[in-house]
């Protein structure tokens, strides 16, 4: 039971609907403490679309829900506003002032189901739901969008693995130490076998599915090859796998959702050689400790940045968004872009590898060599969006 009267509060989930009933509500959270206007609480999708209800008294969004698909919700109450706003996927979906503050001091607070009769069709909500979040304030646009489009942020603080972002995927580290960092503390990648490893990113293997990836990286040298990120099917490296950033050392990288490499090979178990089509963006450095950022669409796309210095750091952002292909932003300014491409997307959950490609060295080719990043990275963060330049420049100065 949760005390919601004449407060503000914020609640949010991940939710994939099985199915979205056409003529009846599909419960997600409720709490009735009297069927009176303002003192029951619920929301649920109605008919598909996404509704916060004071009992009688509510707003209702406007986007429709498919099913068998992820959605991030949040059903937002500001009692100083009086105001109710509905966000879907981090973007404003509706808002209502109601006719009065929620009153309601007591009732079970339930999640998927209502055993409360409201007056209307109601069904149990059928489907998955994750990372239920309840705050006792009302959370402003800029944190329902962070909230939701925010896949992962590893600041590496006091070596640190631990996901600060929303759905926390907590990754591992393997020869790394914690030292100084851009922003507080950064990782170390100091010995032939240094790497940071994550798992579990679904979204980043959806079929054009716009992302971004941004970090601050200090190389300790710029000779021979080396990876900064590095995505694959498999923890080692192996499966679906991408170069993603490279540059002076060369850097490479291959991201988990965000296929980044020259080119790709891929080797499925019990199955001939055959050549990759998702292929996406390559990070790195290239052998005259150039940032080049790549992706693969039947041809290879390039982008080269400028130098980057020894023992200096350097912010690069990384965005994709089927309109503007590939943009790379330098310390938070746009550099350049490849302009509108597709690209095919795992279909898997992938992982992401920073500093090391492990077993997947054949995943990325001339001029991206892989291998051991000597250095430092701060700041690692992976959006399911497209960052803009406002978004590029702030992350560049913290």
């Amino acid at each position: 039971m949760l005390n919601f009267a004449y407060t503000s509060f914020s609640m949010e989930a991940w939710i994939y609907p099985f199915n979205v009933s056409s003529n009846a509500d599909d419960s997600i959270f409720s709490q009735c403490q009297a069927l009176v206007t303002d003192q029951c609480l619920r929301f649920a999708l109605a008919s598909g679309y996404l509704r916060m209800r004071f009992y009688n008294d509510g707003s209702q969004g406007i986007i429709l829900f498919q099913p068998n698909r992820w959605y991030h919700i949040a059903c937002i109450y500001d009692y100083n506003l009086t105001n109710q706003i509905v966000y879907v996927n981090g973007l404003l979906d509706g808002s209502y002032a109601p006719s009065g503050p929620y009153q309601g001091t007591s009732g079970i607070f339930e999640i998927g189901t209502a055993t409360v009769s409201y007056g209307v069709a109601a069904n149990p909500f059928n489907g998955y739901m994750d990372q239920v979040l309840f705050t006792p304030r009302a959370k402003n646009a800029t944190e329902i969008l962070n909230d939701a489009t925010l896949t992962a942020y590893y600041s590496f603080d006091s070596g640190s693995y631990l996901d600060s972002g929303s759905l926390w995927i907590n990754g591992t580290g393997t020869s790394v130490t914690s030292t100084t960092g851009r922003v507080n503390q950064a990782l170390s990648f100091a010995t032939s076998l240094s790497y940071f490893q994550a798992t579990g990113f679904t979204l980043l293997g959806t079929v054009n599915q716009s992302f971004s990836v941004a970090l601050w990286v200090n190389p300790t040298t710029v000779s021979g090859g080396a990876t900064i990120v590095h995505t694959s099917g498999l923890k080692s490296g192996l499966g679906w796998c991408i170069s993603m950033i490279v540059g002076n050392s060369p850097i490479i990288s291959t991201f988990s959702l965000v296929k980044v490499v020259d080119r790709c090979e891929y080797y499925p178990q019990h199955s001939p050689k055959s050549t990759l089509h998702n292929i996406w963006i390559l990070w790195g450095l290239s052998s005259s400790g150039q940032i080049i950022t790549q992706g693969w669409n039947g041809v290879l796309l390039s982008v080269t940045g400028p130098p980057v210095s020894v023992n200096v750091w350097t912010h690069v952002v990384e965005t994709y968004s089927f309109t503007n292909g590939v943009r790379m932003y330098i310390n938070g300014v746009l550099y350049s872009s490849t302009g509108s491409f597709s690209y095919t997307a795992s279909g898997v959950p992938n992982t992401i590898t920073l500093g090391n490609p492990l077993n997947g060295t054949g995943c990325a080719s001339s001029p991206i060599v892989p291998g051991q990043y000597y250095g430092a990275i701060d700041e690692f963060r992976v959006y399911s969006r497209e960052l803009n330049s406002t978004d590029a420049y702030s992350l560049a100065h913290p």
